[in-house]
């Protein structure tokens, strides 16, 4: 049981130690932080909180750092819970729902954005589309010898291909796209069936605009069907104090360059938000590291996570904060992007 002095301890050696990246002595707590008892008295609740698992004592200094179940005990407990300010909220928004295309672009626009915002590395995972369904379909005259073939997956995955094809009637075509959207509109990936093509063969007369809409929905978005990963900001983590050694960098790198590292990492996250701190990662090499990542919804689904990768000693309150935020924003945009309120 950790008691209130204990707590307020607790508290201020890992705010001075996530601020300092040095360990905290008694004599720092008794003059920056108003705990109301003498540096001797602190000492001793050190050395309990210590021996109590909250605490460790690096080399031989005389400071204390918090382990990884004094940061867990500081993210349940302690921790500052603080909105952003209108003012990054407004930054956020107009960074991530500007200019937006697809959906790709919003997850790698909001990941960059969360590296640059927290000087950490951001990851983020982008949803299958074996579930997602058909919106529409286009059939777009470039010129007299070709046609534009764009069909959109909700929520805005685009895929776009140009096939030749004499155009002789533009409003024909664009009949045709709309009859091709009415069969289509509301099938997943996982249903687009050789059936589907014989339909599709049966409705456009021409060979070539039917085969190569079927490949783009059997093929060439069904090659999407696995998760894609994003990754920013991971020179970022080399900045860090705890990094700086290069074998230690260099190991971390490496995991981060692997597409399965990353998805393991995001694999932690449940429903909501999750913290997972040092040795709580799955990953033996991310033991200095804590992962905190949040869910995205669209439609009332998880469909994707967005996350941070920093060092123990992270700025948990502005880090949580912003992961949360950009979760939120994200889902809320692709909802609306899917025609859902």
């Amino acid at each position: 049981m950790v008691d209130k002095r204990k707590r307020a301890i607790l508290r201020a050696i890992t705010d001075d130690y996530i601020e300092t990246a040095e360990p905290v002595g008694s004599r720092t707590i008794a003059r920056k932080y108003r705990i109301g008892v003498s540096p001797a008295t602190i000492r001793n609740e050190m050395a309990e909180l210590e021996e109590s698992g909250y605490l460790a004592q690096p080399h031989t200094s005389a400071g204390r750092i918090p382990s990884d179940k004094g940061y867990r005990f500081y993210v349940d407990a302690l921790m500052p819970q603080a909105d952003l300010p209108d003012a990054e909220m407004e930054l956020l928004r107009a960074q991530v729902e500007v200019s937006v295309g697809a959906i790709e672009d919003v997850i790698r626009r909001a990941t960059r954005l969360l590296a640059t915002l927290t000087h950490y590395a951001a990851i983020a995972m982008a949803p299958s589309l074996m579930d997602s369904v058909v919106k529409t379909v286009q059939f777009v005259p470039i010129d007299d010898a070709h046609v534009l073939i764009v069909v959109v997956i909700a929520p805005n995955f685009v895929q776009n291909r140009i096939v030749p094809l004499t155009v002789t009637d533009p409003l024909k075509l664009t009949q045709l796209a709309h009859d091709v959207s009415a069969v289509l509109r509301g099938k997943t990936i996982r249903h687009i069936t050789r059936g589907l093509h014989n339909h599709l063969l049966e409705l456009v007369p021409n060979g070539i605009l039917a085969d190569t809409l079927y490949d783009m929905l059997s093929i060439g978005l069904a090659n999407t069907a696995v998760e894609k990963v994003y990754l920013e900001g991971s020179i970022n983590l080399i900045d860090q104090p705890e990094f700086r050694e290069i074998e230690k960098a260099k190991v971390l790198l490496s995991v981060l360059e692997e597409r399965e590292s990353i998805l393991e990492l995001l694999s932690q996250a449940g429903p909501g938000t999750k913290v997972a701190i040092g040795s709580e990662n799955l990953s033996k090499s991310m033991h200095e590291c804590t992962v905190v990542s949040a869910t995205y919804r669209v439609h009332g689904r998880d469909v994707g996570s967005v996350g941070l990768i920093a060092p123990t000693r992270m700025e948990y309150t502005k880090g949580i904060a912003l992961v949360e935020a950009v979760a939120d924003l994200i889902s809320g945009l692709l909802s609306e992007m899917s025609g859902y309120k």
